[in-house]
């Protein structure tokens, strides 16, 4: 009794130091879970590696530690030295070295795990030689947060056997220290592939991979799937290489020559699956899988692959805005991709963005692609979609839409001297819950739309990406959004303080797209569910 007392004690004073030095709800809540399974003696182990960790994770976002000049000479000096490249190889070297890339393409980023999968293989020998070799890539290359799984790792190693326990307090302790990692997709996907290893009896290491890329990036490549074990030591090979070439300048041809010929056989050997699976969809699947025990790697993946090519992995009705940059794009569909719109198509040089957001979605055919007005970040992509999927009718003269059960009605605002207020303007409702959609048009077609309707509505687009030109205090008076969606990636000061102000005076939620990104509102029943980047959130 007398120990027991000492240890509840010993925790009671370690929560309140913790509750006062970090003042952060995730450690606070995971301290506890912590202090309530394990005994005081795993219990200081456990806080000592996730104050190291939450120290040098900290240290990170000091402005010191962001002064690579000072702090970090060697990377200073390595990517001044890059510059001295051909373009070609600048690009490259940059991508694979130091994880410049665009985190949407799956090739490129699986060069931003190759250090932490060769840190941790050589770790596995000896651990002091994977700290070795992380320090080397910290100096040359700078630190990454990936690195922070291999010393958590190699901490809880000397302490907790069990390699089912030591994962789950890993993984717990990444996720304590830095909650925004899911923004982080390569340090993500080692998280992700390391939960794999707490349920692999029930689906096997091929499926889970396929369900991480298809969730992550809305497809996934069954070549990759299949031979995974054999290209990440291709890739390794790859990234040895680009540092040797780094060093050696004079072999910067034979490099390239290397890289052409890798891109070549990778490029040609691409089976690609294009779908995005879901809450609701992962559910299902793995519910299946376990109740029929279907282990077989080739039988799972082809039921998903039949899953998302017949688009049943959206069972629901949704209107989403698409995050396109500076420009306009919003998709709205039946469940089960039964009736697709399309409204506005954004810029040329966002295609990738819109692509890929539709093809995440499994759409290859679109009833209505409705172009608003002929500015180019509204109408830039008519072309790519026409040569990349199938359309049904394209609307460039105002009329009603009907899209299945979902009714589009046009809202004509009369003629005028600019392409602005010309916008084609839609409103909707789709159980119980409304949407305005404006185009571009400014204050002088907002009284036309207020003297010919005055409709109120729950969700707004604001017209022409939140500039000052439009979003009038009349207007917004009269639609009284709940919700307001700005799209817009920052450009040409958009969207205006004095619109944010207004739809503030007004009580309206305001979400852009620059900063939460995709905004999809997904209707269940009489439910609907807003789902952005950074959160989710309920209207009734």
């Amino acid at each position: 009794m007398k120990r027991l007392n000492s240890i509840s004690l010993f925790r009671i004073i370690l929560l309140l130091v913790i509750s006062t030095v970090f003042n952060n709800i995730w450690t606070l809540i995971g301290s506890i879970t912590v202090l309530t399974v394990f005994n005081y003696k795993e219990t200081v182990v456990y806080l000592s590696a996730i104050s190291i960790l939450y120290l040098s994770y900290k240290l990170q976002n000091t402005e010191l530690f962001l002064s690579l000049d000072i702090i970090n000479p060697v990377t200073a000096f390595l990517k001044n030295r890059i510059l001295a490249y051909k373009d070609e190889t600048q690009n490259i070297l940059k991508t694979i070295l130091f994880n410049e890339y665009d985190y949407s393409n799956i090739y490129n980023l699986s060069y931003g795990l190759t250090s932490y999968y060769l840190v941790k293989t050589v770790g596995r020998k000896k651990t002091i030689y994977g700290f070795i070799l992380l320090v080397i890539f910290s100096l040359m290359f700078g630190f990454n947060r990936k690195y922070l799984i291999f010393l958590s790792d190699s901490l809880l190693k000397r302490f907790i056997n069990d390699t089912r326990n030591r994962n789950i307090i890993s993984i717990f302790m990444i996720l304590i220290i830095g909650p925004d990692i899911i923004h982080d997709k390569s340090l993500f996907i080692v998280l992700l592939i390391k939960m794999f290893f707490l349920f692999k009896s029930e689906i096997s290491f091929e499926m889970y991979l396929f369900i991480v890329e298809s969730i992550l990036f809305g497809y996934t490549d069954l070549i990759t799937l299949f031979f995974f074990k054999y290209l990440i030591l291709i890739r390794a090979f790859i990234y040895i290489s680009s540092i040797i070439v780094l060093l050696i300048p004079s072999l910067e041809n034979v490099y390239l020559r290397l890289i052409e010929l890798y891109s070549f056989i990778n490029n040609s050997l691409t089976i690609k699956i294009n779908g995005s699976l879901n809450v609701i969809s992962l559910i299902f699947i793995i519910c299946f899988i376990y109740v029929f025990k279907i282990r077989n790697s080739y039988i799972q993946i082809t039921l998903v692959s039949l899953y998302l090519i017949f688009n049943l992995n959206v069972p629901y009705t949704s209107v989403s805005f698409i995050d396109v940059g500076q420009g306009d794009s919003i998709l709205i569909r039946d469940s089960f991709n039964r009736n697709v719109t399309l409204i506005d198509t954004g810029s040329k040089y966002s295609y990738y963005k819109l692509e890929k957001y539709l093809k995440g979605k499994s759409i290859r055919n679109i009833d209505y692609l409705v172009v608003t007005h002929e500015d180019e970040d509204h109408s830039g992509n008519i072309n790519n979609l026409k040569n990349d999927f199938s359309i049904k009718e394209t609307v460039v003269d105002g009329k009603d839409i009907c899209s299945g059960d979902i009714i589009l009605k046009y809202l004509n605002l009369g003629e005028y001297d600019n392409d602005n207020d010309n916008s084609f303007v839609y409103f909707t409702d789709i159980n119980g819950i409304s949407f305005l959609f404006t185009g571009d048009i400014s204050r002088n077609a907002e009284l036309s739309y207020i003297e010919k309707y005055g409709y109120s509505a729950d969700i707004l687009k604001v017209s022409h990406h939140g500039s000052d030109t439009a979003s009038s205090n009349l207007f917004i008076s009269t639609v009284l959004p709940e919700i307001s969606v700005i799209s817009t990636n920052g450009k040409y000061n958009h969207p205006s303080q004095k619109t944010l102000n207004t739809l503030e005076n007004y009580i309206s939620k305001t979400l852009i797209t620059k900063e939460e990104g995709n905004i999809e509102f997904i209707f269940l029943y009489r439910l609907c569910i807003v789902k952005t980047n950074s959160e989710w959130f309920v209207i009734i």
